[in-house]
């Protein structure tokens, strides 16, 4: 009766073995390179570093060290302690575009491979516009035969464009000097706007709109201001504000809005009272009369409307977006 019952497990601990780990034979001789195995320190380090480390050894060693190795020799109960454990912030396959693959944290705590997103419902990059409701006498434009904007919010397609609970826009405040000409990065697109469009420093206060030309110039001199920053709220910290493109400046609007036609919430990081509902320039030329007509956003609706370069329009420098 004994002898059975070992015959059976042995059968199955084969079965088992040969199911998940394909082949029972060494990788190579002992006295092969290919033998080396990682030690309990090469698994270590991993863990605390997060990144592959290469096995030193050339071939199998036997254990330098007993159970009770030097102090500096990791033990079990130390590599167990640096093992990654749940944590309320880590990222989940939510956070992470669909598709794309990643260490992390899965079901039952198993540490491995995840895929970031939901195959079944791949978010768009592109922002909502910010209608939400069928404005007009009849609700033929929100049926099933012809669909208006609010439809498709409805459904749910675009990224989440509004501000709310501080979601998209971050402001630093250059707290120093207890003025709003810190930056804002718009944490949807990776833009960093200058956060009070009438004053991108101290010294380059703008009450008047200005030509496209005098646009450039005005946010060259910008860049070329001294650099003595101590915080990176401050504008003069960096060389590489422009004049955003076309796209760039539409990327703020918010066709749920008007008079400023800006997302939900902007305020909270953007002090309302610099923003004029008016024309603001774009870098992109017109190319219906390039010569002398570039894009520009009417920023009360945000319409898109060509603009003669020599119409004086506000500006609103950029930088970032990479």
């Amino acid at each position: 009766m004994i002898h059975w019952f070992f015959r059976i497990i042995l059968i199955g601990l084969f079965t088992i073995s040969t199911a998940t780990a394909g082949s029972l034979d060494a990788p190579a001789p002992p006295d092969d390179s290919n033998s080396a195995m990682h030690t309990l320190e090469h698994i270590n380090n991993i863990l605390l570093t997060g990144t592959p480390t290469e096995i030193t050894r050339n071939a199998f060693e036997e254990p330098k060290y007993g159970p009770i190795g030097p102090s500096d020799f990791p033990d079990l109960n130390e590599i167990y302690n640096n093992t990654p454990k749940y944590d309320d912030d880590a990222a989940t396959v939510d956070d992470v575009r669909p598709g794309k693959v990643f260490w992390g944290l899965g079901k039952n705590d198993n540490w491995g491979k995840l895929i970031g997103g939901s195959q079944d419902n791949v978010e768009s990059r592109v922002l909502k516009t910010g209608q939400t409701t069928t404005l007009d006498r009849y609700d033929e434009w929100n049926s099933n035969n012809l669909q208006d904007d609010a439809h498709w919010a409805e459904e749910g397609y675009g990224v989440e464009a509004s501000n709310k609970d501080d979601k998209r826009f971050k402001a630093e405040l250059n707290n120093e000097n207890q003025q709003d000409n810190g930056t804002v990065t718009d944490q949807k697109t990776g833009l960093m706007w200058v956060q009070n469009p009438k004053c991108w420093s101290f010294s380059h206060c703008h009450e008047s709109p200005m030509t496209w030309e005098e646009a450039f110039n005005k946010i060259k001199a910008l860049n070329d201001l001294p650099k003595g920053c101590t915080s990176s709220a401050e504008i003069a910290c960096y060389t590489d504000w422009r004049l955003p493109n076309i796209k760039e400046l539409q990327s703020l609007i918010d066709y749920g809005h008007i008079s400023p036609a800006l997302p939900e919430g902007y305020d909270a990081a953007f002090d309302k009272d610099t923003i004029n509902n008016y024309y603001y320039w774009s870098s992109t030329t017109n190319l219906n009369n390039a010569f002398s007509s570039a894009w520009a956003v009417y920023m009360a609706t945000g319409m898109v409307n060509g603009q003669s370069k020599s119409n004086p329009c506000h500006v609103w420098p950029v930088r970032g977006g990479k």
